[in-house]
């Protein structure tokens, strides 16, 4: 019995298949990334809200539609729960991505809160780059996270915002 080798047959294959494993592989890459991506946008959103219950800014600083007031030192500490729980997105903190907002137009304990994320995920991997048609691969996420406000900033024990200022 005679044994033909066959040189060059294993490289010819890879060449055929390396393309389709490395699409394969960006994909999933990616695929993970707008996962862990919209977790931390998710978290970022929740957190804030949770800071928003006991620093509620003025309704006169802050409104639906309209981009925080970053003067307003209840707002600031706001923004900079988002910007604290995601640190991988550099501008995730911008206040163009922000929205605080009663939805009653009540700002008073037992009334809700609102505080409304927009971040666009972009991918890591230049898979999508090559793509013509779509976004890029840009995947935009817009969590609104709903919490009861506590209270209204002024309990000089517990509720001062950072620079010893009430939210009222």
């Amino acid at each position: 019995m005679r044994h033909h080798t066959h040189k060059g047959q294993s490289i010819v294959e890879m060449a055929l298949l390396l393309p389709l494993m490395l699409v394969v592989i960006m994909g999933i890459i990616d695929f993970g990334w707008y996962v862990y991506g919209y977790a931390t946008v998710y978290m970022a959103a929740r957190s804030a809200a949770e800071e928003a219950t006991m620093l509620p800014p003025m309704t006169t600083r802050v409104g639906v539609g309209k981009t925080p007031d970053m003067t307003d030192v209840c707002v600031s500490s706001i923004v900079n729960k988002v910007v604290q729980t995601g640190p991988l997105f550099a501008d995730i903190g911008s206040p163009n991505n922000i929205e605080i907002s009663y939805p009653t137009s009540i700002r008073a304990p037992g009334e809700p809160i609102q505080v409304k994320l927009t971040y666009t995920i972009r991918p890591l991997t230049p898979l999508w780059q090559m793509v013509p048609i779509g976004n890029k691969g840009a995947y935009k996420v817009v969590i609104a996270t709903r919490r009861t406000v506590e209270v209204l900033g002024e309990n000089p024990k517990n509720y001062y915002s950072p620079n010893l200022t009430a939210c009222s």
